[in-house]
C-alpha cells in the first residue's frame, strides 16, 4: 500500500554510492546548497563513507550529458507493474539478488511531467 492509500503506481531508484543505469536525469543546479546542507545532516554516515563527496562526483558526472547544467541527479523510473522483472531471489541463504534484464522499450514515462529545472528551450 502507497502512503496516500493506493498501490504504488510508480518504482524509483536513485544512485547514493553505487551507479546506476538511469532513464530520468534531473539538472538540481538549483537547489544544490540544500542538497549539501542535506548531506550534513548524517555526520554519522559521513564519517563512514564519504557519501557527500559521491553526490557530488555523480552529479558532476551526470550533468556531462545535459546542456549548462553543473549537477544533475540520475534516477531509474519503473512502473510499479514491472518492478518484478528487476531481480529474482536466488534462493540461497545469503539474500543476493540476480538481476535480470528488463525490456526498456515497454517503460513509458510518467504522464504526469517531471520539472527539470535548468533545462533550456
Amino acid at each position: 500500500m502507497g502512503v496516500r492509500g493506493g498501490s504504488p503506481q510508480w518504482v524509483v531508484a536513485y544512485e547514493v554510492a553505487t551507479p546506476i543505469l538511469p532513464n530520468l536525469l534531473v539538472a538540481v543546479d538549483p537547489v544544490m546548497e540544500v542538497r549539501r546542507r542535506a548531506a550534513s545532516l548524517y555526520a554519522s554516515q559521513l564519517e563512514f563513507r564519504a557519501y557527500d563527496r559521491a553526490m557530488e562526483a555523480f552529479g558532476a558526472l551526470r550533468a556531462l550529458t545535459l546542456c549548462d547544467v553543473d549537477q544533475a541527479e540520475a534516477f531509474f523510473v519503473l512502473p510499479a507493474e514491472m518492478s518484478q522483472d528487476v531481480g529474482e531471489p536466488l534462493g540461497g541463504a545469503d539474500g543476493f539478488t540476480a538481476r535480470r534484464e528488463v525490456d526498456c522499450r515497454r517503460v513509458r514515462a510518467p504522464e504526469t511531467p517531471v520539472s527539470h529545472a535548468g533545462a533550456t528551450g
